[in-house]
């Protein structure tokens, strides 16, 4: 299989076993940096498109978000340029189709159904359009008004995986939902990363997670709790392995990840499964090679 190397990113013909390029610099699309404003991304199948999304406003307590996208050029990632799909709207967690067409997003404006008096967080997904995408559409079998949207993704495969947080607040769970045709089916539980929320809650704070592309690793989101307070504390990146398919209980990744000054959240992967993307203290995009971020938990002890 032919391989092209993008500043770190290996670019498969189609989504397969292959052998990982070097590990990309540390600091991720270094142009595109804003400090407390930088939220979760995706980067497109042929590995030349960064899209993001980030706060907008003065409003600290406001859901006013935009989506963002940085193109790979000869001299690297290129400045920050936002992006409007249909008309302009509070827009977050961009995530790219497994053949690369499509964009699936979360987005606050109303879709049908919702008749709630400030729209919640519902997903839509537009096709590629010019350097673009047009007009986007609700994906209605996933649909349910009141609910906060988050974390969206896709597996090679073509399925769709999301974080549904309840309307009072109290109940974030991931799900899973089958590619079908050209949407997708009624969602099921993703036992797999669920299992995990709860675990430890007297002393840790479970945000969620997501599976690695290879379906091996459970990547996970979480905060240590203060002792007096149970306050969470700053969020590191976790991380269950299957072995002998028994899945091992988390262990935090090391520093070539986590800095324990500073919240690393956020993960996402490169489209070969080669590397770990994620965001440091909402300003500014990591990156570690995959196989190097688990060899600890994956080699010590053993």
């Amino acid at each position: 299989m032919k391989l092209v190397l993008l500043a770190g990113l290996a670019v498969p013909a189609a989504l397969a076993a292959q052998v990982c390029p070097p590990a990309p610099p540390a600091e991720f699309a270094p142009s595109v940096a804003d400090s407390g404003r930088l939220y979760h991304g995706a980067v497109s199948l042929d590995g030349r498109e960064l899209w993001f999304f980030k706060k907008v406003g003065s409003d600290p307590h406001a859901e006013n978000y935009r989506l963002f996208r940085s193109i790979l050029g000869g001299q690297g990632w290129g400045a920050t340029q936002q992006m409007t799909i249909g008309a302009e709207a509070s827009d977050l967690y961009p995530a790219f189709t497994s053949d690369g067409r499509r964009l699936v997003f979360s987005s606050y404006r109303r879709a049908p159904g919702d008749t709630l008096a400030h729209p919640s967080a519902s997903l839509w997904v537009a096709d590629r359009e010019g350097s673009g995408f047009g007009e986007p559409n609700p994906i209605g079998a996933v649909a349910s008004p009141g609910y906060y949207f988050s974390q969206v993704g896709t597996r090679p495969d073509g399925s769709l995986y999301y974080r549904r947080t309840s309307p009072d607040w109290k109940v974030t769970e991931s799900w899973l939902s089958a590619q079908d045709g050209i949407t997708w089916a009624a969602p099921v539980p993703d036992t797999l990363v669920n299992r995990w929320m709860g675990w430890r809650a007297d002393s840790l704070l479970v945000w969620g997670g997501e599976r690695s592309p290879d379906g091996n690793a459970i990547v996970l989101e979480i905060a240590e709790r203060d002792p007096v307070t149970r306050r969470p504390r700053q969020t590191d990146i976790w991380v269950s392995v299957r072995r002998n398919e028994v899945w091992e209980e988390p262990r935090r990744l090391g520093p070539s990840v986590n800095d324990p000054a500073v919240t690393d959240n956020f993960a996402f992967f490169s489209p070969d499964g080669c590397t770990l993307i994620w965001t440091r203290d909402f300003s500014r995009f990591m990156a570690a090679s995959w196989t190097a971020a688990i060899h600890d938990v994956t080699t010590v002890g053993r």
